[in-house]
């Protein structure tokens, strides 16, 4: 028979086994966790319809950490329900980037009518581990060296995209997506654009540290 002392050590290890099981599986890349819960659902329980799931294209790309998933996931979903987006996010007091109609610049009202008018689109952005190394090596560096713009300057980082969105001073998946497609300052819109075209069909997300901005995206989308 088994002595205490050794069984004590076999259920030991076994616990610590388990474990250790349970956090590889629940931890990706950076350590976040991984909860595949919708990001939006906390704005109306409408985005837990289970036509939204599809969006979620990213949910098995181990290589991205949650925000960068969720950045996918959510762009998806302006572009699958832009008149939802509005309603439930943008217009939503709730919000971070809410802003009452007196205060409302040409920013606000005009990505308030693209939405009212841009068509669903059903097909969903893919992620594209190519167009991530692209984004995820110009990120780094820029945030490395503090500068902005979409030069890969003293960097040996390949550009494998066709359109690019660089964005600065968020690291959480909406508040990136909002300030894209809101593009304050950028009279083109091109961010804008970029993120809600049906021209792309693959995209790659990475999101790094700047030591002028704290944070800063990269999305490159072929």
């Amino acid at each position: 028979m088994l002595s205490i002392k050794t069984l004590f050590f076999f259920l030991l290890v076994s616990t610590v086994s388990i474990f250790n099981t349970n956090a590889f599986n629940a931890f990706g890349k950076k350590g976040f966790i991984d909860t595949s819960q919708n990001p939006l659902s906390k704005f109306s329980p409408e985005w837990n319809n289970s036509i939204y799931t599809d969006c979620n294209t990213a949910a098995h790309e181990n290589y991205l950490s949650v925000e960068e998933k969720n950045t996918i996931w959510i762009l998806n979903m302006v572009r699958r329900n832009p008149t939802l987006f509005l309603t439930s996010v943008l217009l939503n007091p709730a919000c971070t980037f809410y802003k009452e109609l007196k205060k409302r610049n040409s920013y606000d009202l005009s990505l308030i009518k693209k939405l009212t008018t841009l068509p669903s689109n059903p097909t969903p952005l893919i992620p594209d581990h190519n167009a991530y190394v692209s984004a995820q090596c110009h990120a780094y560096n820029s945030g490395l060296n503090g500068y902005v713009g979409h030069n890969r300057i003293n960097s040996n980082c390949k550009a494998d995209f066709f359109g690019e969105c660089c964005q600065y001073g968020y690291n959480d998946a909406l508040s990136i997506a909002l300030d894209l497609l809101l593009d304050y300052g950028v009279s083109s819109l091109g961010h804008r654009e970029i993120c809600l075209s049906a021209s792309y069909s693959y995209v790659g997300v990475a999101i790094e540290k700047h030591t002028s901005y704290t944070y800063n995206a990269v999305l490159d989308f072929k």
